[in-house]
């Protein structure tokens, strides 16, 4: 093929959908088109326009109106066409191709990059795989800012009480807020949360860590409980399941792989959107025999150092399980942390290693509050 001469598809020989293979000739003055059917076509080079086109911006389009009144469009993807254009073309088109070249190094580069980036998330996503779903997520859960995270469970707060009432005043709220005051303090300094207790007025037997700091009590649970010491433990193996991060690891994996695969390149905006439609719905949120073992091991720690009897902790969970099939629908606690007896072996042998001490009673007339919330509620 002479010097100069380039191959392209013509367009606009009169199908417009059909092209015609060809050669070009850039010559000083005009373009000359030889096409394979024989034909020949000239186009001044005054008439002609240069710019990328093409699937992938990267073809070279010249455009043009031979001679003979055709408006022709060529696609070529020989880069040597613009290098040529550059050095020997007429004036009015050297800086084009100039410019033409610099944004087909630009598009390539950045091309090259989003196949690096591709297959990088392959390969992670391969490896994740290969160690394990469970590793990928605790690498995205690490890879969440704590004001996120806070922002996270705000979410999540307002979805499971957005049709409840919560209480900021009252027996159930003064009574929680005085067993919350005494874990406070215990808790080890450290995390990066502002925690917080939201008590809502609701029949639900649950208590839910959310993300960020955020636990959440249903009235409904205070009175299922015998003691202030019986819910002081389930409000300290709640606090564990946040500081661990135990609710936003859960709902990772809900989440799926593109979510935590996107959290780990630092997009949370997919985790958000997950957030507010799982939001609602994470009384649904189960955690790992593992996950229990260790909120129920790290909230006894914490009710030893607030000086809280932790042996009274698993008797509510123990007298739920006594009651057997006759359970209601309501208390969903049951669902959300299986493995009790397992967990009671632990809990028991957790217990004899305790010194012997004397803790100082919440002080709480639990009788009392019951009979309060019972008669609340009766009266709606």
């Amino acid at each position: 093929m002479p010097a100069g001469t380039f191959r392209g598809d013509v367009f606009g020989l009169g199908d417009p959908g059909q092209s015609c293979p060809g050669s070009l000739e850039a010559a000083y003055e005009e373009f000359r088109l030889r096409l394979d059917d024989g034909r020949q076509l000239v186009l001044p080079t005054d008439r002609i326009k240069l710019s990328r086109g093409g699937f992938d911006g990267l073809h070279i389009i010249v455009e043009g109106q031979a001679e003979t009144g055709e408006n022709l469009y060529i696609s070529l993807q020989d880069e040597l066409l613009l290098d040529h254009l550059s050095h020997l073309g007429p004036a009015g088109l050297r800086e084009t191709a100039r410019q033409l070249q610099q944004q087909g190094r630009s598009t390539r580069t950045w091309a090259t990059l989003s196949l690096t980036v591709f297959l990088a998330l392959l390969a992670l996503a391969g490896f994740g795989l290969w160690l394990g779903f469970g590793w990928l997520v605790e690498r995205a859960v690490g890879m969440v800012p704590p004001s996120v995270e806070k922002s996270l469970g705000q979410i999540v707060v307002e979805a499971v009480a957005s049709d409840k009432k919560k209480l900021t005043q009252g027996p159930a709220f003064e009574a929680a807020m005085k067993i919350w005051n005494r874990l406070l303090p215990a808790v080890p300094a450290g995390h990066p949360y502002t925690l917080q207790l939201h008590v809502i007025d609701d029949p639900m037997v649950n208590a839910l860590a959310a993300p960020g700091g955020q636990i959440i009590l249903f009235t409904g649970l205070m009175k299922e409980v015998a003691s202030a010491e019986e819910l002081a433990g389930i409000l300290a193996h709640e606090l564990q399941h946040v500081l661990k991060k135990h609710p936003l690891k859960g709902i990772m994996q809900k989440a799926g792989l593109a979510v935590v695969l996107g959290t780990l390149f630092g997009d949370a905006g997919a985790l958000t959107v997950v957030i507010r439609e799982y939001g609602g719905k994470l009384a649904e949120l189960s955690y790992s025999r593992d996950q229990e073992r260790e909120a129920d091991r790290l909230a006894v720690e914490l009710l030893v150092r607030a000086n809280i009897d932790p042996t009274r902790f698993p008797e509510f969970f123990r007298r739920l399980q006594s009651k057997g099939g006759n359970l209601p629908a309501a208390l969903a606690i049951l669902s959300t942390h299986p493995g009790h007896e397992e967990r009671e072996q632990a809990l028991q042998a957790q217990f004899r290693l305790l010194p012997a001490t004397t803790y100082e009673p919440i002080g709480i007339d639990w009788a009392g509050l019951k009979a309060a919330l019972t008669g609340a509620e009766q009266g709606r």
